[in-house]
């Protein structure tokens, strides 16, 4: 018994400090485990024809990473211009244009609002500060890119591994739990069940309403659409937001410039279109069977990007599903 006791301090010892040693990495981990999940039954017919595990999991990677890297790279490049238009677009001739509005308002109400002025200090900071913090930071710059990098290398490796032994790791995950094998059967289904519906109840519906979004924001001429579209995918993956908070005030500001046309097409098209996609992908691509209370989802999200930080979006919702499954276990065998 004693032996047992001293096995099981030295395990949480050296599972805190692989859980140290992985945390920098976290997100590149499980963003290839959720690859896996997703593209296994079709690394298991392009082996089958093959006859080769290891090269099928290469050209599988390799065609993967093709997908991700040459889109992302267009929309990295451009992301960043559209930003500095953004930007730009608040200087001086709109600022001024928003001065003299104000003094309308000023001049009929009374009220004296000064919104043009604080955007104004607001920009030349926002300027300063990424100047002052791109020159000071060059190093730890350079370290992100090196982590970037080997943060791919990881993420390879670990898709490599798993295409080639994933059936036998899954296998010895499972005789890992201490249940019985209904229990553990039970238990990687629910566990599977969830994280396909958190992948795609979270970031797969974003991905779509921000896609469809900026097709939007292209048809009704909203200045900068792809960074308003990648502004658009992030509000959407967050439930206590969504994509009204970027596509109303977009409306406004294109009434705001005068067309009547861009600011009703876009609203309805936001309406119509883009918020109604949740409802028309979740049932059919999620689920309603899956389960998982949108309070858990909402408290897993925030708690877990606090702690994690960006797997989180991921992991925090998983660990408040999968403990509450174990407790539905216990409450089961007790």
């Amino acid at each position: 018994m004693k032996a047992e006791w001293i096995l099981l301090v030295l395990l949480i010892i050296f599972g805190f400090f692989s859980f140290l040693i992985l945390k920098p990495y976290l997100s590149y981990i499980i963003f290839a485990i959720i690859l896996i999940f997703f593209t296994y039954p079709l690394y298991k017919k392009i082996q089958i024809k093959l006859r080769n595990k290891s090269l099928s999991a290469i050209i599988l990677i390799i065609s993967m990473l093709l997908i991700v890297i040459v889109p992302s790279f267009y929309i990295s490049t451009t992301l960043l211009s559209q930003t500095r238009d953004v930007l730009q677009s608040l200087g001086s001739v709109e600022l001024e244009k928003l001065k003299n509005f104000e003094e309308r308002i000023s001049s009929t109400v009374g009220i004296k609002l000064n919104v043009a002025e604080k955007i104004s200090e607001a920009v030349t900071d926002l300027s300063t500060t990424a100047v002052s913090y791109i020159v000071g930071n060059i190093p730890k710059v350079t370290k992100a890119v090196a982590n970037i990098f080997i943060g791919f290398t990881i993420m390879v490796f670990t898709m490599f591994y798993l295409y080639v032994d994933g059936d036998r790791i899954v296998s010895r995950l499972k005789e890992l739990i201490p249940l019985e094998e209904k229990y553990r059967n039970h238990f990687f289904n629910r566990t599977y069940s969830i994280v396909k519906a958190l992948f795609l109840g979270i970031f797969l519906i974003a991905l779509v309403q921000g896609v469809v979004a900026t097709i939007g924001y292209f048809i009704f001429k909203v200045p900068s659409p792809i960074f308003w579209g990648v502004v658009t995918t992030i509000f959407a993956s967050i439930p206590i937001l969504g994509p009204p908070w970027i596509y109303i005030p977009l409306s406004l500001y294109l009434l705001y410039k005068g067309s009547l046309f861009g600011f009703v097409g876009l609203l309805l098209y936001g309406v119509i279109i883009v918020s109604q996609i949740d409802n028309f992908i979740r049932p059919r691509f999620v689920g309603r069977r899956v389960g998982i209370h949108p309070l858990t989802i909402i408290l897993g999200v925030i708690g877990g990007v606090v702690f994690f930080g960006f797997p989180g979006f991921i992991m925090g919702p998983l660990i408040l599903a999968l403990f509450l499954e174990l407790l539905a276990a216990y409450r089961k065998r007790s």
